[in-house]
């Protein structure tokens, strides 16, 4: 064997190495948003079935039919990942959507608001709303229905779709 091939050899091997530990890392990040065993079958620090109304005021053309919601932080590097993807998906899909981003005293969520502003509906959120919503967790998707009940909370904008598609179908108002 020449030392060209055996050096063809190994770039190729590397190049494959490379990738798969490419796809291992993105795999584990969302990995990491899996609840536990203990965790799913508890719903303590859950939103499940609280009505956002209970706890701030969103514009009312925002619930005028069963929405998905993303509730994100403007710090958080997952949910720039989720925001983008939804931002692709959804729309096509025709499912209403809009973010509930976390407002904070620094003010770093007005970036995030000048962001994605123009692509997306996004109400900002204090943090004592969210803390006593006991939300801590971001990114965190739900499925409001029509009256601003969060009828499922997820963690991966895949399982949001198929949920809404199950729960409402493709209706729109």
């Amino acid at each position: 064997m020449t030392s060209i091939s055996v050096a063809g050899l190994l770039l190729f091997w590397g190049v494959c190495l490379g990738g798969t530990i490419n796809r291992l890392m993105k795999l584990k990040a969302e990995l990491a948003y899996l609840p536990s065993m203990s965790q799913s079958n508890r719903l303590l620090g859950s939103a499940y079935g609280k009505n956002i109304h209970d706890f701030m005021t969103v514009p009312a053309q925002l619930l005028e039919q069963p929405v998905v919601v993303l509730v994100s932080s403007p710090t958080c590097a997952f949910c720039h990942d989720l925001i983008h993807e939804s931002i692709n998906m959804l729309p096509k899909l025709d499912i209403p959507f809009f973010t509930l981003v976390e407002a904070s005293s620094d003010k770093s969520h007005l970036p995030f608001i000048k962001e994605y502003g123009e692509q997306m509906p996004i109400v900002a959120i204090s943090s004592d709303t969210l803390n006593r919503m006991e939300i801590n967790t971001f990114p965190m998707i739900w499925i409001l229905d029509q009256k601003g009940t969060v009828a499922k909370e997820l963690h991966l904008l895949e399982h949001a779709i198929k949920f809404y598609r199950e729960l409402y179908g493709n209706r729109r108002v």
